[in-house]
């Protein structure tokens, strides 16, 4: 999987910007579902079921504290604003299931 700096969200800051590494074959965070991290999985013969509730999960979470914490420190408005912005293209964010 892609380090850390993955799960930093950079596009407020650059345009256009994706993952540092590819996740499978794909660069684009619009292109990450949770059939990616399914597939990877079971190429790493990992339980399927485990990865995607984890995931699942952790977009929950991501969400949920992203909620919470944006309003209580000091983010910029509009880096506020790209990240809900940015959420809304992201299909973990937006229909984690499908």
């Amino acid at each position: 999987m892609s380090p850390a700096y993955d799960l930093l969200n950079t596009t407020a800051y650059v345009v256009n910007d994706d993952l540092g590494l590819r996740l499978g074959r794909l660069k684009a965070f619009e292109e990450i579902t949770v059939s990616t991290f399914r597939r990877f999985a079971k190429r790493a013969d990992l339980d399927e079921s485990a990865v995607e509730a984890a995931v699942l999960s952790q977009v929950e979470r991501t969400i949920e504290t992203w909620e919470r914490i944006s309003s209580v420190f000091d983010v910029p408005n509009p880096v506020r604003e790209e990240i809900g912005r940015r959420l809304s293209t992201l299909p973990l964010a937006v229909n984690p299931r499908a």
